[in-house]
């Protein structure tokens, strides 16, 4: 698809003016031109809507309560006691949870998902032990508050 784009898309001298031949493109590549992976059908043709319906508000991430929760702030760091402590910036704005492992280590989690251990001494992050992404995802967390493999939205 995007070499056939480029080869029928010129390059146009405004925004306006490649936005529209970016539309007829799109209006051409979906309702005119057959495709052989469709049976020579278009993808207009045979496009079906989801069943499931998308929600107008996505829900927010929620932890359990033996976890502590922090927000991601700009430049992707989250406080620690008095500390910037640098996580990512593909958070910015979200919400993590820190699952105590001992009186010091902490597995940091978005969501499900584990990402890093965290030394409250040192205030480093630093790779999950090989093969704990799972092992240790549900320690000591009581049974009704054990981590779904699903995702949460």
């Amino acid at each position: 698809m995007h070499r056939t784009l480029k080869q029928d898309v010129p390059p146009a001298e405004d925004r306006r003016g490649q936005q529209r031949e970016l539309d007829r493109f799109r209006e051409e590549y979906n309702h005119v031109r057959p495709h052989e992976a469709l049976g020579m059908r278009t993808p207009a043709s045979v496009y079906e809507p989801s069943p499931r319906p998308y929600p107008a508000r996505v829900p927010g991430v929620e932890y359990p309560a033996t976890m502590l929760v922090r927000t991601v702030k700009s430049h992707g760091h989250f406080r620690w006691k008095k500390h910037d402590v640098f996580l990512s910036e593909v958070l910015w704005g979200e919400p993590i949870g820190l699952l105590p492992v001992d009186d010091r280590i902490f597995t940091v989690y978005f969501a499900h998902l584990p990402l890093a251990r965290f030394d409250t001494h040192t205030c480093k992050l630093s790779r999950l032990p090989y093969g704990s992404r799972d092992s240790d995802k549900n320690k000591n967390l009581p049974d009704k508050e054990k981590l779904s493999d699903m995702c949460p939205v």
